[in-house]
């Protein structure tokens, strides 16, 4: 008798821990129709990246598998962007201990715990000047886990497998991805798609080849006023072919709108190791940004390196700071020569604009690193960061002198 017992609960302990059942509830979850699966938009390919609580993840793959004929590994693939913010919570049934095990013997499933799943967020895709793809993604997913009975199979299709509602949420996502781009007129589709095709390069630096594209992204200011346009156009170095997501070696910009027009921007690769000083320009075709523009073993000059792109990299700063020093050893005296004197009060009114501009930071700086040592907290970035600008500045005044002295007999 005691042997039964113990038979018995085990029995029923294995029960208990061998849970791989649920219910499943959901709302908002697409499902996939198989005779769909040779849908084809023309020669158009898309790309599927699910940005997940700011964790990117390339699901193309997965999407290629139910549509082959419309996604597609190929970086000038046009990208679909699922922006989602989801929230994982989970409901233990812990006080409902004795109620499992009554309803395990009478062969009926019992609740363990509860998981939900629910996701909100956009899905995104931007065509030539302007979103072809704005629209809202919202879905739930529940599973209530289930202790199986030993005649739990009486209660199919309502209790499921772990292996059965796993991709449901990739089958989703996919879905949403589908159907939103079934919805555009194809005809935009593919001048969005030859346009991001044409943007992607093989050029050669110096003999060595690199795989260049002509990224296109939204100012901070363009966002902050709501602006749905792309006003600055980059351009990425591989070394390789990418793929969707691959980190690019280096990126620059290129060219920046202003008044409704492309206006090509002079940049220099400082991270790819070039040997010489090199400096990159946008092509601009048809009123857009396409191709990249090169100009190699390029002697510097002040105006290159007057700007910051990130006051706040000392790194950057340190050698925009030595190129400064090679630009007035260099060449600034001849531009002194043989600039004229409109040119070179232009040129003193940039300088002495950014001086005001170092001169603010350096003082956020000082104040900065003075709260910190009262507050006894971490100091190196602060004092990393203020003997650059400092340097920065000493050279800037080098500089104003000079034109100074030279404007009084132009």
């Amino acid at each position: 008798m005691k042997g039964t017992v113990k038979g018995l609960t085990l029995f029923i302990l294995i029960l208990l821990f061998s849970s791989g059942c649920a219910m499943v509830s959901m709302n908002g979850m697409l499902e996939y129709d198989p005779s769909k699966k040779d849908s084809k938009i023309d020669d158009v390919k898309f790309s599927l990246i699910v940005i997940k609580n700011n964790q990117p993840l390339n699901m193309t793959e997965k999407a290629k598998e139910k549509y082959p004929h419309i996604f597609s590994n190929e970086f000038t693939s046009l990208p679909v962007w699922l922006e989602l913010n989801c929230k994982h919570e989970r409901v233990d049934h812990s006080d409902t201990g004795p109620l499992i095990f009554a309803l395990s013997l009478t062969l009926i499933p019992g609740p363990e715990h509860d998981e939900n799943d629910s996701c909100s967020g956009y899905a995104r895709l931007y065509g030539m000047d302007e979103y072809l793809i704005n629209k809202p993604v919202n879905y739930y997913f529940n599973k209530s886990w289930v202790v199986p009975g030993p005649l739990h199979w009486l209660f199919v299709p309502l209790v499921h497998s772990r292996k059965q509602f796993e991709p449901l949420q990739e089958q989703t996502l996919v879905e949403y991805a589908f159907r939103s781009i079934s919805e555009v007129e194809t005809s935009k589709l593919k001048e969005a798609y030859n346009y991001r095709k044409a943007r992607m390069q093989k050029i050669a630096i110096y003999g060595e080849p690199y795989w260049v594209f002509v990224g296109l992204e939204q100012s901070e200011k363009a966002k902050k006023e709501g602006k749905e346009k792309h006003d600055i156009a980059s351009v990425l170095f591989w070394k390789d072919y990418p793929q969707p997501l691959a980190k690019p070696m280096e990126g620059v910009v290129i060219a920046i709108k202003e008044n409704d027009q492309w206006k090509p921007v002079m940049s220099i690769p400082r991270r790819m190791g070039l040997k010489k000083l090199t400096m990159v320009s946008a092509k601009i075709q048809d009123g857009r940004p396409l191709g990249v523009e090169v100009k190699e073993d390029v002697r510097p000059k002040i105006e290159y390196f007057l700007y910051l792109s990130n006051p706040n990299d000392p790194e950057e700063i340190r050698w925009s700071n030595n190129m400064l020093v090679d630009a007035k050893n260099l060449t600034f005296s001849d531009d002194l020569k043989q600039k004229d004197r409109d040119s070179l009060i232009k040129m003193q009114t940039e300088l002495e604009k950014e001086l005001l501009r170092l001169n603010e930071n350096l003082s956020k700086l000082e104040l900065s690193l003075q709260q910190k040592l009262v507050k006894n907290e971490d100091v190196r970035a602060e004092n990393e960061l203020i003997p650059l600008y400092q340097q920065r500045l000493s050279i800037f005044e080098a500089l104003i002198t000079s034109l100074k002295q030279t404007l009084k007999f132009k």
